[in-house]
Order: C-alpha cells, then structure tokens, then sequence
C-alpha cells in the first residue's frame, strides 16, 4: 500500500473512532438524564457519564499527534475506560435502575468500540515486533 493511501486510510479511521466515541458520551448523557433522581441513580448516572465522555476525551487527545508511546499508552486507557463504562451500564440494568433498548444497544457499542481498540493496540504491537 502507498503512504498516501495508509495515511488516508488512517484519518478516515481516526475520524470514524472520533465521532464513535462522542456518540458514546452523547448517549450516556441521556440515558443518565432518564435515570431516577434517587442517590443510586445519581451516583450511577455520574459515573456513566464520567467514564464514557472519558473515552472520547482521552481518544481525542491521543489522536492529536503524540508520541508513540504515549499513543499507545492512551488507547490502553480507552479500552480500561470503555469497559469500565460498560460495567456501569450493566450495573444501571442489572440493579433495575434503569432498562431500555437504548441502555442494550450502548452496552453493545461500548463493547464494540472496546474490541476495535484492542485490535488496534495488538496490531501496534504486532508491527513494532517486525520492525524490531
């Protein structure tokens, strides 16, 4: 493959997780505004909220021309943040806090969004080792 086209390939994928992980917080946000106003739901709705805006955050600032190593440090707290966003949307349902096809679809998506950073760090790593 060409540079161009890798580079290409790169913005295009980096705008995609871009707008994936704000879409995260986005969601959060409102699924926590329909939680109940009761200490449980606050702190949970806080939480969710905290986390998932997190991963967006902590993604845009790695993907703004940092050092390797940095990078790759930030995507490893991405992962740590999307799946500890997913253990506050099951705690949310399991707890009977709040249920709805909108808090399923986000425990998927955060899932998914998890999975394709995982990847990422792997394949890092799998191309730092060749070029070793």
């Amino acid at each position: 493959m060409e540079r161009g086209a890798e580079t290409g390939k790169m913005d295009n994928f980096r705008e995609d997780m871009l707008k994936k992980t704000q879409g995260l917080g986005l969601k959060a946000v409102k699924i926590a505004s329909e939680i109940p106003d009761t200490a449980a739901g606050r702190y949970a709705g806080e939480q969710l909220v905290r986390l998932a805006a997190s991963v967006g955050i902590v993604y845009r600032t790695a993907s703004r021309g940092k050092p390797k190593d940095e990078y790759l440090s930030d995507l490893k707290t991405v992962v740590e943040n999307t799946d500890t966003t997913k253990f506050w949307l099951e705690l949310i349902k399991e707890s009977g806090l709040y249920s709805s096809a909108k808090l399923d679809e986000l425990m998927k998506e955060s899932g998914i969004i998890a999975a394709i950073f995982v990847k990422t760090l792997k394949s890092m790593r799998e191309k730092e080792r060749k070029n070793q």
